[in-house]
């Protein structure tokens, strides 16, 4: 259990889930309408890293996958292993260096935009600066994240995070049990973030390969080549759909009153780590995908996808209702000055995700094989979701938002995973694959509709 990934992994987020029933009464409960929306909104720059990444992380973990899996292989000779494993860390370290720097300019433009529309306030806009930088430096953090999950220490790396994130939150509950300015509190999550750089790239340094990321640099155009020919069209992917998601958050806490963007931003995050949560049990067996992968043995890679979307998807749905159920009666006792979404709009979220996360996994399946059809999927996806938001807003209102991406799972990305599966493992392997999904999907189908029905049955 110990050295578990998944378990790992689930501490880690665990964490995060805490700070909803330690932190967040305090803060919901001891400070103005103006400063929730503040410290909810200055999280948003680095919910955006993703899209900068562009993709570059999970196709780095792949790459890292494929040249140690392929170690000791017959008729490889050790040395020409050991270099290719350099060029790959040389390049990948290479592109970072890039990737950072976009990083800085998008986390600082978007702070700009959201602190412009904000009332003018000193502290605001040294918080808006601090988590700028600190942002900017857990992006270039992220390349020893994917060596460590590539290496197969992700128990190690979730671990870490964990003992530092409750070290964070006692900190930061103690300082809202105070009242101290708002500021003080994300002084917290910045130094939290970049602890967290320190340890990881020391964690690098110190293990297998160490003194590879030590050392210059080599930088091998074929295998940038590679990275980005693969990593550009997660990234796309990721920019039409993480990305749009994030958007939307920024522009509702630059548009909407304190009251309602404090609603919107607290809803949205409460449902984002529930789906983080619920991702472990799967991509935390991406590498032992990718190696298998390697191997060829594709029967090894659908039994390991099957049972992690058996388990992520049971995993959100438990998470997802009791979100639903909870949170109307919790808050009101925390004497909370910022309520959630109506349950109807928080169902129909639900629902969306859990099709997102079918979707997505049966995708993620598939991209194993280093065939990525992010770009044109979830932009496709997205033009779907966006019209059908436009032309429902004037009868559903916010509602719509959910509606739309509801609508978009269902009738495009989880048909177009199934077909890229089946393309790839067969059909009878692709319907073990969605099959898992199915009875979650009717359990929150069946809540959605008592949750709708529920007034008219009160009536």
């Amino acid at each position: 259990m110990v050295k578990s990934p998944t378990f790992a992994t689930w501490s880690s987020f665990a964490t995060k889930a805490a700070s909803f029933v330690v932190l967040y009464p305090f803060v919901l409960r001891g400070y103005s309408q103006a400063d929730i929306v503040f410290w909810l909104a200055v999280s948003l720059p680095g919910s955006m890293l993703a899209v900068v990444d562009a993709g570059m992380t999970p196709t780095a973990v792949r790459f890292f996958s494929y040249g140690l899996g392929a170690e000791g292989k017959a008729g490889q000779e050790p040395g020409k292993e050991l270099w290719a494993i350099d060029a790959v860390v040389g390049t990948v370290r290479r592109i970072y260096l890039l990737l950072t720097l976009a990083c800085f300019v998008l986390a600082g433009g978007m702070a700009l935009w959201i602190a412009s529309n904000q009332a003018p306030s000193a502290s605001y806009s040294a918080g808006w600066a601090l988590m700028v930088l600190s942002v900017t430096a857990y992006f270039w953090n992220f390349q020893h994240q994917a060596w460590l999950q590539a290496s197969h220490r992700i128990a190690e790396l979730r671990f870490r995070e964990t003992k530092v994130q409750t070290s964070a939150l006692v900190l930061s509950t103690i300082l809202a049990m105070a009242r101290v300015d708002i500021l003080s509190i994300v002084m917290v999550n910045c130094g939290t973030l970049l602890v967290l750089v320190h340890l990881h790239r020391r964690s690098v340094l110190r293990g297998v390969h160490g003194e590879t990321w030590k050392g210059t640099a080599l930088f091998d155009r074929r295998i940038a080549g590679e990275l980005y020919t693969s990593s550009w069209k997660s990234g796309v992917g990721i920019a039409m759909s993480y990305g749009l998601n994030q958007g939307l958050c920024a522009w509702y806490a630059a548009t909407a009153s304190a009251t309602a963007a404090a609603q919107f931003l607290l809803t949205m995050r409460l449902l984002q780590v529930a789906s983080q949560i619920s991702q472990a049990p799967f991509y935390t067996k991406i590498p032992s995908m990718a190696s298998s992968y390697a191997r060829r043995d594709l029967q090894a890679v659908v039994e390991i996808s099957r049972v992690g979307i058996r388990r992520s998807i049971w995993v959100f749905v438990v998470l997802g209702l009791g979100l639903l159920a909870i949170l109307p009666v919790l808050l009101p006792l925390t004497g909370s000055k910022t309520e959630i979404m109506p349950p109807l709009w928080m169902a129909v979220a639900v629902l969306a995700i859990a099709l997102e996360r079918c979707g997505g996994m049966l995708v993620q399946a598939y991209t194993v094989s280093n065939v990525v059809h992010w770009h044109w999927l979830n932009t496709l996806v997205a033009a779907f979701a966006v019209g059908v938001a436009v032309v429902s807003w004037p009868g559903l209102d916010v509602l719509a938002i959910p509606v739309a991406w509801a609508a978009a799972m269902l009738l495009v990305y989880v048909p177009v995973g199934y077909g890229l599966s089946q393309g790839l493992f067969g059909r009878r392997a692709a319907l073990e694959l969605l099959s898992p999904s199915v009875p979650a999907l009717l359990v929150l189908l069946f809540c959605l509709a008592v949750v709708a029905l529920w007034p008219l049955v009160r009536a």
